[in-house]
């Protein structure tokens, strides 16, 4: 039996796999790298987005108040509802701070600010309409302070 020649094969196979498992070690380490740029940028754009949503409900929210409090009458335009597709990545990889579901619960807030407006008589309403709205402008002013955290981070 010629030893030399089954060593040597043995060797190139031991070799040869090696080589094979840190191709792919290497390859999969770039596929997923260029999958987190994809997903950071989406996330970027959503945070972006939710972020100028913010703004505009908060302007919407501090007129609203404002004629509410001189006891005149308030033509709400609706609250625009923020994007939450790529929030639990955000949650779970960057921030702690935003581990509380801060973007559905304004979100279910301004549902519910939107239905009472619906369903209430306008004598009734405008008392629970101040209480959704500073409730909604703290809400909305803290995921402003979390998502500007956040954003320097992607």
């Amino acid at each position: 039996m010629d030893w030399e020649g089954w060593v040597t094969r043995v060797i190139r196979g031991l070799i040869g796999a090696v080589i094979y498992f840190i191709w792919n070690i290497f390859k999969s380490k770039r596929e997923s790298k260029k999958r987190e740029e994809v997903v950071l940028s989406k996330v970027k754009a959503e945070l972006l987005s939710n972020l100028c949503v913010l703004q505009y409900n908060q302007t919407v929210l501090q007129k609203e108040l404002e004629i509410i409090n001189e006891d005149g009458i308030p033509i709400s335009p609706s609250l625009i509802l923020l994007q939450n597709k790529f929030s639990t990545l955000v949650k779970n990889n960057f921030s702690p701070k935003l581990r509380e579901d801060i973007v559905d619960k304004i979100n279910e807030q301004i549902r519910n600010r939107k239905n009472d407006q619906n369903n209430d008589q306008a004598m009734l309403y405008y008392p629970r309409l101040q209480l959704y709205d500073k409730m909604l402008l703290e809400n909305i002013e803290s995921l402003q302070k979390m998502v500007e955290e956040v954003l320097p981070l992607l």
